[in-house]
Protein backbone atom coordinates (compact mmCIF):
# COMPACT_ATOMS: atom_id res chain seq x y z
CA UNK A 1 0.00 0.00 0.00
CA UNK A 2 2.77 2.16 0.90
CA UNK A 3 4.90 1.72 -2.14
CA UNK A 4 1.75 2.07 -4.52
CA UNK A 5 1.24 5.51 -2.83
CA UNK A 6 4.68 6.63 -3.14
CA UNK A 7 4.50 5.62 -6.97
CA UNK A 8 1.44 7.39 -7.11
CA UNK A 9 3.01 10.45 -5.11
CA UNK A 10 5.97 10.38 -7.60
CA UNK A 11 3.92 10.10 -10.51
CA UNK A 12 2.10 13.26 -10.04
CA UNK A 13 4.87 14.77 -9.00
CA UNK A 14 6.75 13.97 -12.30
CA UNK A 15 3.32 15.04 -13.92
CA UNK A 16 3.68 18.64 -12.40
CA UNK A 17 6.72 19.16 -13.38
CA UNK A 18 6.74 18.10 -16.78
CA UNK A 19 3.61 20.38 -16.96
CA UNK A 20 5.79 23.62 -15.40
CA UNK A 21 8.47 22.89 -18.15
CA UNK A 22 5.71 22.71 -20.94
CA UNK A 23 4.27 25.71 -19.36
CA UNK A 24 7.80 27.09 -18.65
CA UNK A 25 8.61 25.99 -22.83
CA UNK A 26 6.07 27.50 -23.67
CA UNK A 27 6.14 31.15 -22.39
CA UNK A 28 10.05 30.72 -23.41
CA UNK A 29 8.95 30.66 -27.57
CA UNK A 30 6.27 33.06 -27.08
CA UNK A 31 8.83 35.35 -25.75
CA UNK A 32 11.02 34.94 -28.93
CA UNK A 33 8.42 35.25 -31.13
CA UNK A 34 7.61 38.59 -29.41
CA UNK A 35 11.15 39.35 -29.75
CA UNK A 36 11.01 38.40 -33.54
CA UNK A 37 8.55 40.03 -34.32
CA UNK A 38 9.35 43.68 -32.68
CA UNK A 39 12.48 43.16 -34.77
CA UNK A 40 10.67 42.44 -38.28
CA UNK A 41 8.43 45.76 -37.33
CA UNK A 42 11.33 47.52 -36.51
CA UNK A 43 13.02 46.46 -39.82
CA UNK A 44 9.76 46.95 -41.22
CA UNK A 45 8.94 50.76 -39.98
CA UNK A 46 12.89 51.77 -40.89
CA UNK A 47 12.64 50.19 -44.55
CA UNK A 48 9.64 52.14 -45.45
CA UNK A 49 9.95 55.53 -43.29
CA UNK A 50 12.07 57.18 -45.79
CA UNK A 51 10.11 56.12 -48.47
CA UNK A 52 7.10 57.65 -47.29
CA UNK A 53 8.70 60.45 -46.74
CA UNK A 54 10.25 61.73 -49.57
CA UNK A 55 9.62 65.65 -50.01
CA UNK A 56 11.09 66.90 -46.34
CA UNK A 57 10.44 70.79 -45.34
CA UNK A 58 13.42 73.07 -44.68
CA UNK A 59 13.84 76.07 -42.73
CA UNK A 60 13.86 78.25 -46.09
CA UNK A 61 12.80 75.28 -48.79
CA UNK A 62 12.57 71.72 -49.44
CA UNK A 63 14.72 68.67 -50.06
CA UNK A 64 13.34 65.79 -52.34
CA UNK A 65 14.81 62.34 -52.29
CA UNK A 66 14.06 59.16 -54.93
CA UNK A 67 16.46 56.05 -54.90
CA UNK A 68 16.04 53.16 -57.19
CA UNK A 69 17.68 50.09 -58.21
CA UNK A 70 19.21 48.99 -61.38
CA UNK A 71 20.62 46.09 -62.63
CA UNK A 72 23.41 47.74 -64.60
CA UNK A 73 27.06 48.98 -63.55
CA UNK A 74 27.40 52.17 -62.57
CA UNK A 75 29.37 53.12 -65.57
CA UNK A 76 26.58 51.70 -67.69
CA UNK A 77 24.14 53.93 -65.83
CA UNK A 78 26.43 56.97 -66.30
CA UNK A 79 26.05 55.98 -69.66
CA UNK A 80 22.01 56.00 -70.13
CA UNK A 81 21.90 59.23 -67.48
CA UNK A 82 24.34 61.61 -69.44
CA UNK A 83 22.44 60.69 -72.40
CA UNK A 84 19.40 62.83 -70.92
CA UNK A 85 17.06 63.20 -73.61
CA UNK A 86 16.93 59.50 -74.00
CA UNK A 87 14.92 59.71 -71.02
CA UNK A 88 14.15 62.63 -69.60
CA UNK A 89 10.14 63.06 -70.39
CA UNK A 90 8.53 65.21 -73.14
CA UNK A 91 5.61 66.34 -70.91
CA UNK A 92 8.44 68.37 -68.98
CA UNK A 93 10.13 70.18 -72.13
CA UNK A 94 9.51 73.60 -73.75
CA UNK A 95 9.92 71.91 -77.33
CA UNK A 96 7.88 69.16 -76.32
CA UNK A 97 10.47 66.65 -77.27
CA UNK A 98 12.85 65.86 -74.52
CA UNK A 99 14.50 64.53 -77.85
CA UNK A 100 15.96 68.44 -78.09
CA UNK A 101 18.11 68.28 -74.62
CA UNK A 102 21.25 67.26 -74.58
CA UNK A 103 23.89 67.51 -71.22
CA UNK A 104 27.38 68.90 -71.63
CA UNK A 105 28.44 66.88 -69.19
CA UNK A 106 32.03 68.81 -67.99
CA UNK A 107 32.25 71.21 -65.38
CA UNK A 108 30.34 74.61 -66.51
CA UNK A 109 28.45 72.17 -69.12
CA UNK A 110 24.57 73.04 -70.39
CA UNK A 111 22.08 71.23 -69.60
CA UNK A 112 20.21 72.71 -72.60
CA UNK A 113 17.07 72.35 -74.85
CA UNK A 114 17.76 73.80 -78.22
CA UNK A 115 14.98 73.64 -81.06
CA UNK A 116 13.93 75.88 -83.96
CA UNK A 117 11.76 78.30 -81.86
CA UNK A 118 13.96 78.98 -79.17
CA UNK A 119 16.91 77.63 -76.65
CA UNK A 120 16.44 76.80 -72.83
CA UNK A 121 19.37 76.48 -70.23
CA UNK A 122 17.89 74.22 -67.84
CA UNK A 123 20.95 73.89 -65.55
CA UNK A 124 24.45 74.44 -65.71
CA UNK A 125 27.15 71.58 -64.44
CA UNK A 126 28.89 71.97 -61.24
CA UNK A 127 30.31 68.47 -60.45
CA UNK A 128 31.20 65.84 -62.85
CA UNK A 129 32.47 62.43 -61.20
CA UNK A 130 31.61 59.62 -64.42
CA UNK A 131 29.90 56.81 -63.03
CA UNK A 132 29.63 58.15 -59.45
CA UNK A 133 27.92 61.57 -58.96
CA UNK A 134 26.46 64.52 -61.13
CA UNK A 135 25.50 67.73 -59.54
CA UNK A 136 23.71 70.19 -61.38
CA UNK A 137 22.79 73.59 -60.36
CA UNK A 138 19.24 73.35 -61.92
CA UNK A 139 16.12 75.37 -61.20
CA UNK A 140 13.56 73.42 -63.64
CA UNK A 141 10.33 74.27 -64.54
CA UNK A 142 8.65 76.92 -62.74
CA UNK A 143 11.60 77.45 -60.52
CA UNK A 144 13.41 79.16 -63.24
CA UNK A 145 11.54 82.12 -62.46
CA UNK A 146 12.24 82.63 -59.09
CA UNK A 147 14.56 83.55 -56.99
CA UNK A 148 15.43 80.34 -55.59
CA UNK A 149 18.84 78.13 -55.58
CA UNK A 150 18.08 74.56 -56.51
CA UNK A 151 20.73 71.66 -56.88
CA UNK A 152 19.86 68.46 -58.54
CA UNK A 153 22.20 65.56 -57.78
CA UNK A 154 22.77 62.58 -59.08
CA UNK A 155 24.54 59.65 -56.96
CA UNK A 156 25.59 56.34 -58.38
CA UNK A 157 27.03 53.65 -56.08
CA UNK A 158 27.96 50.13 -57.01
CA UNK A 159 24.94 47.28 -55.00
CA UNK A 160 25.61 43.77 -55.97
CA UNK A 161 25.69 43.19 -59.48
CA UNK A 162 23.61 46.52 -59.93
CA UNK A 163 23.52 49.84 -58.85
CA UNK A 164 21.66 51.88 -56.90
CA UNK A 165 20.78 55.60 -58.48
CA UNK A 166 19.80 58.03 -56.15
CA UNK A 167 18.46 61.98 -57.35
CA UNK A 168 18.10 64.55 -54.67
CA UNK A 169 17.16 67.70 -55.32
CA UNK A 170 17.41 70.80 -53.28
CA UNK A 171 15.95 73.61 -53.41
CA UNK A 172 16.64 77.12 -51.18
CA UNK A 173 14.04 80.14 -51.19
CA UNK A 174 10.74 80.83 -49.71
CA UNK A 175 9.60 81.83 -52.97
CA UNK A 176 9.24 77.81 -54.09
CA UNK A 177 7.04 77.42 -50.86
CA UNK A 178 3.96 74.98 -52.13
CA UNK A 179 6.19 73.72 -54.82
CA UNK A 180 7.34 71.16 -52.87
CA UNK A 181 4.73 68.50 -54.44
CA UNK A 182 4.48 69.40 -57.95
CA UNK A 183 8.36 69.36 -58.44
CA UNK A 184 8.35 66.08 -56.38
CA UNK A 185 6.10 64.21 -58.64
CA UNK A 186 8.26 65.60 -62.17
CA UNK A 187 11.18 64.04 -59.98
CA UNK A 188 9.52 60.65 -59.08
CA UNK A 189 8.44 60.66 -62.74
CA UNK A 190 12.57 61.58 -63.87
CA UNK A 191 13.97 58.84 -61.33
CA UNK A 192 11.22 55.74 -62.70
CA UNK A 193 11.92 56.35 -66.45
CA UNK A 194 15.64 56.59 -66.01
CA UNK A 195 15.69 53.44 -64.06
CA UNK A 196 13.43 51.80 -66.82
CA UNK A 197 16.27 53.43 -69.53
CA UNK A 198 19.22 51.94 -67.50
CA UNK A 199 17.76 48.46 -67.53
CA UNK A 200 15.58 47.89 -70.76
CA UNK A 201 17.08 50.91 -73.22
CA UNK A 202 13.55 52.21 -73.23
CA UNK A 203 12.14 54.67 -70.56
Amino acid sequence: MFERRSRGGLRMRVQAAQAHYRAALGRAQQARLSLRYAVLTLALALATGPAAAEVVATPDGFTITHTRSVQASPAAAWTALTAWGSWWSDGHSWSGKAANISLDSVAEGCLCERWAAGEVAHGRVLMVMPGKRLLIDAPLGPLQALPVVARLAFTLKPAGRGTTVTIEMRVAGTAANGLGGPVDGVLREAADRLARRIDTGRP
